[in-house]
Protein backbone atom coordinates (compact mmCIF):
# COMPACT_ATOMS: atom_id res chain seq x y z
CA UNK A 1 0.00 0.00 0.00
CA UNK A 2 1.61 3.29 -1.01
CA UNK A 3 0.19 6.82 0.51
CA UNK A 4 0.23 9.82 -0.95
CA UNK A 5 2.92 11.88 -1.12
CA UNK A 6 1.53 15.71 0.54
CA UNK A 7 2.15 18.48 -1.45
CA UNK A 8 2.61 22.08 0.51
CA UNK A 9 1.11 24.93 -0.44
CA UNK A 10 3.98 26.61 -1.31
CA UNK A 11 4.84 23.35 -4.24
CA UNK A 12 1.34 23.95 -5.56
CA UNK A 13 1.96 27.97 -5.56
CA UNK A 14 4.86 26.96 -7.36
CA UNK A 15 2.84 25.19 -10.16
CA UNK A 16 0.64 28.09 -10.20
CA UNK A 17 3.68 29.99 -11.37
CA UNK A 18 4.93 27.48 -13.32
CA UNK A 19 1.82 27.36 -15.67
CA UNK A 20 1.41 31.38 -15.46
CA UNK A 21 5.10 31.18 -17.16
CA UNK A 22 3.62 28.52 -19.85
CA UNK A 23 0.94 31.69 -20.77
CA UNK A 24 -2.20 28.95 -21.03
CA UNK A 25 -0.11 26.39 -22.88
CA UNK A 26 -1.19 23.50 -21.04
CA UNK A 27 1.94 21.12 -19.57
CA UNK A 28 2.24 17.89 -18.72
CA UNK A 29 2.01 15.84 -14.84
CA UNK A 30 5.78 14.88 -16.15
CA UNK A 31 6.85 18.51 -16.77
CA UNK A 32 5.62 20.15 -13.59
CA UNK A 33 7.14 17.17 -11.51
CA UNK A 34 10.82 18.42 -13.06
CA UNK A 35 9.81 22.04 -12.23
CA UNK A 36 8.64 21.64 -8.47
CA UNK A 37 12.24 19.22 -7.91
CA UNK A 38 9.89 16.22 -7.34
CA UNK A 39 11.43 13.83 -10.01
CA UNK A 40 14.39 12.84 -7.57
CA UNK A 41 11.59 10.16 -5.62
CA UNK A 42 12.01 6.47 -5.49
CA UNK A 43 8.49 6.24 -7.34
CA UNK A 44 7.82 8.29 -10.32
CA UNK A 45 4.31 6.81 -10.88
CA UNK A 46 3.23 7.74 -7.25
CA UNK A 47 4.95 11.20 -7.45
CA UNK A 48 2.95 11.93 -11.01
CA UNK A 49 -0.58 10.33 -9.04
CA UNK A 50 -0.03 12.45 -5.78
CA UNK A 51 0.65 15.47 -8.16
CA UNK A 52 -2.53 14.75 -10.31
CA UNK A 53 -4.28 14.60 -6.82
CA UNK A 54 -3.45 17.50 -5.33
CA UNK A 55 -3.94 19.93 -8.66
CA UNK A 56 -7.87 18.24 -8.91
CA UNK A 57 -8.75 19.08 -5.59
CA UNK A 58 -7.29 22.80 -6.24
CA UNK A 59 -9.90 25.17 -7.92
CA UNK A 60 -7.22 27.16 -9.68
CA UNK A 61 -6.07 24.12 -11.84
CA UNK A 62 -8.51 22.45 -15.06
CA UNK A 63 -7.39 19.23 -16.34
CA UNK A 64 -8.03 19.64 -20.15
CA UNK A 65 -6.28 16.42 -21.53
CA UNK A 66 -8.02 13.99 -24.39
CA UNK A 67 -8.70 10.74 -23.08
CA UNK A 68 -5.48 9.20 -22.23
CA UNK A 69 -3.38 12.06 -21.68
CA UNK A 70 -3.22 14.59 -18.68
CA UNK A 71 -2.78 18.07 -19.39
CA UNK A 72 -2.69 20.78 -16.64
CA UNK A 73 -4.01 24.37 -17.60
CA UNK A 74 -4.81 27.57 -15.01
CA UNK A 75 -8.55 28.30 -15.35
CA UNK A 76 -8.10 32.21 -14.94
CA UNK A 77 -5.93 31.43 -18.46
CA UNK A 78 -8.49 29.88 -20.10
CA UNK A 79 -10.65 32.24 -23.17
CA UNK A 80 -13.80 33.26 -21.26
CA UNK A 81 -15.89 31.79 -23.94
CA UNK A 82 -14.49 28.09 -23.35
CA UNK A 83 -15.05 29.10 -19.52
CA UNK A 84 -18.72 30.24 -20.46
CA UNK A 85 -21.21 29.83 -23.52
CA UNK A 86 -20.26 32.97 -26.02
CA UNK A 87 -23.81 35.19 -26.04
CA UNK A 88 -25.05 34.21 -29.92
CA UNK A 89 -24.52 30.64 -28.39
CA UNK A 90 -27.28 30.89 -25.54
CA UNK A 91 -30.43 28.92 -25.95
CA UNK A 92 -33.07 28.77 -23.99
CA UNK A 93 -35.09 25.25 -25.47
CA UNK A 94 -38.51 25.85 -26.05
CA UNK A 95 -41.14 22.76 -25.47
CA UNK A 96 -42.24 21.34 -28.56
CA UNK A 97 -43.87 18.51 -29.89
CA UNK A 98 -41.46 17.38 -32.98
CA UNK A 99 -44.74 14.99 -34.81
CA UNK A 100 -45.99 18.84 -35.79
CA UNK A 101 -42.84 19.16 -38.23
CA UNK A 102 -43.35 17.98 -41.63
CA UNK A 103 -40.82 16.84 -43.91
CA UNK A 104 -39.88 19.75 -45.32
CA UNK A 105 -39.06 21.17 -41.71
CA UNK A 106 -36.95 18.17 -40.97
CA UNK A 107 -34.79 18.39 -43.63
CA UNK A 108 -33.56 22.08 -42.92
CA UNK A 109 -33.11 20.81 -39.39
CA UNK A 110 -30.44 18.07 -40.79
CA UNK A 111 -29.01 20.75 -42.92
CA UNK A 112 -28.47 22.56 -39.96
CA UNK A 113 -26.56 20.08 -38.41
CA UNK A 114 -25.39 22.00 -35.35
CA UNK A 115 -25.00 21.11 -31.77
CA UNK A 116 -28.85 21.54 -31.07
CA UNK A 117 -29.69 19.20 -33.74
CA UNK A 118 -31.86 16.14 -32.82
CA UNK A 119 -29.22 13.15 -33.40
CA UNK A 120 -30.50 10.22 -35.92
CA UNK A 121 -29.81 6.72 -34.83
CA UNK A 122 -28.37 5.50 -37.62
CA UNK A 123 -26.17 8.81 -38.71
CA UNK A 124 -25.21 8.44 -34.80
CA UNK A 125 -23.71 4.89 -34.92
CA UNK A 126 -21.69 5.56 -38.35
CA UNK A 127 -18.61 5.11 -38.45
CA UNK A 128 -17.33 8.72 -40.29
CA UNK A 129 -13.87 9.41 -41.78
CA UNK A 130 -14.53 13.17 -42.75
CA UNK A 131 -17.77 15.13 -42.27
CA UNK A 132 -18.84 18.84 -43.93
CA UNK A 133 -20.01 21.22 -41.20
CA UNK A 134 -21.61 24.48 -41.96
CA UNK A 135 -20.79 27.82 -40.15
CA UNK A 136 -23.70 29.51 -39.44
CA UNK A 137 -23.86 32.91 -38.04
CA UNK A 138 -24.06 31.99 -34.14
CA UNK A 139 -20.68 30.50 -35.00
CA UNK A 140 -19.35 32.72 -36.71
CA UNK A 141 -19.95 35.61 -34.53
CA UNK A 142 -18.70 32.93 -31.71
CA UNK A 143 -15.61 32.19 -33.34
CA UNK A 144 -16.73 28.63 -33.10
CA UNK A 145 -17.36 25.15 -34.52
CA UNK A 146 -20.72 23.65 -33.89
CA UNK A 147 -20.11 20.10 -33.04
CA UNK A 148 -23.34 17.97 -33.78
CA UNK A 149 -23.94 14.14 -32.85
CA UNK A 150 -22.06 13.40 -35.51
CA UNK A 151 -18.95 15.98 -35.47
CA UNK A 152 -18.17 14.71 -31.97
CA UNK A 153 -16.43 11.90 -33.47
CA UNK A 154 -14.08 13.56 -35.27
CA UNK A 155 -12.80 15.78 -32.17
CA UNK A 156 -11.24 14.82 -29.05
CA UNK A 157 -12.94 14.13 -25.71
CA UNK A 158 -12.37 13.29 -22.47
CA UNK A 159 -13.51 10.76 -19.89
CA UNK A 160 -14.01 13.21 -17.28
CA UNK A 161 -13.24 16.99 -18.46
CA UNK A 162 -15.63 19.87 -19.69
CA UNK A 163 -12.95 21.21 -21.44
CA UNK A 164 -10.40 19.30 -24.05
CA UNK A 165 -7.38 21.49 -25.77
CA UNK A 166 -6.03 19.97 -28.81
CA UNK A 167 -4.60 21.47 -32.50
CA UNK A 168 -6.23 21.90 -35.09
CA UNK A 169 -4.39 22.39 -38.33
CA UNK A 170 -5.19 23.98 -41.50
CA UNK A 171 -5.50 21.38 -44.45
CA UNK A 172 -4.41 24.29 -47.00
CA UNK A 173 -1.50 26.14 -45.26
CA UNK A 174 -0.64 23.85 -42.25
CA UNK A 175 -1.19 26.94 -39.64
CA UNK A 176 -1.67 25.08 -36.27
CA UNK A 177 -4.65 26.43 -34.74
CA UNK A 178 -4.64 26.48 -30.29
CA UNK A 179 -8.73 25.55 -30.31
CA UNK A 180 -10.47 23.79 -27.16
CA UNK A 181 -13.67 21.06 -27.09
CA UNK A 182 -16.24 22.52 -24.86
CA UNK A 183 -17.89 19.15 -24.61
CA UNK A 184 -20.90 20.01 -22.37
CA UNK A 185 -22.25 22.72 -24.39
CA UNK A 186 -21.11 21.07 -27.83
CA UNK A 187 -18.95 23.39 -29.50
CA UNK A 188 -15.01 24.48 -30.54
CA UNK A 189 -13.94 27.44 -29.63
CA UNK A 190 -10.61 29.27 -31.02
CA UNK A 191 -11.40 29.97 -34.76
CA UNK A 192 -12.14 33.64 -34.43
CA UNK A 193 -8.89 35.02 -36.01
CA UNK A 194 -8.94 32.30 -39.08
CA UNK A 195 -12.30 32.76 -39.90
CA UNK A 196 -11.46 36.89 -40.30
CA UNK A 197 -8.14 35.58 -42.39
CA UNK A 198 -10.17 33.87 -44.93
CA UNK A 199 -12.76 36.58 -44.93
CA UNK A 200 -15.38 33.59 -44.13
CA UNK A 201 -19.68 34.36 -44.58
CA UNK A 202 -22.27 32.26 -42.95
CA UNK A 203 -22.81 29.27 -45.19
CA UNK A 204 -19.39 28.67 -45.66
CA UNK A 205 -17.94 24.77 -45.44
CA UNK A 206 -15.65 23.24 -43.90
CA UNK A 207 -14.66 19.55 -43.82
CA UNK A 208 -13.15 17.73 -40.91
CA UNK A 209 -10.95 14.65 -41.72
CA UNK A 210 -10.19 12.45 -38.62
Amino acid sequence: MHVLIDLNQGQLNLAEAVLDMAGGEPLTTEALVKDLDMSSTDNPRLTEFSLNYALQNDSRFDEVGPAGQVLWCLRRLEPDYVREVPPPLRYERIEHDRSNLDSAMKELEAQLDDELTEADDEEADADLSSITITLIYPHLRAGTLPMSHRARKLFPTAYESARVRFTLVDGKTKQRIPAWVVREHGYVFGLREWYKTHQLIPGSTSRKPP
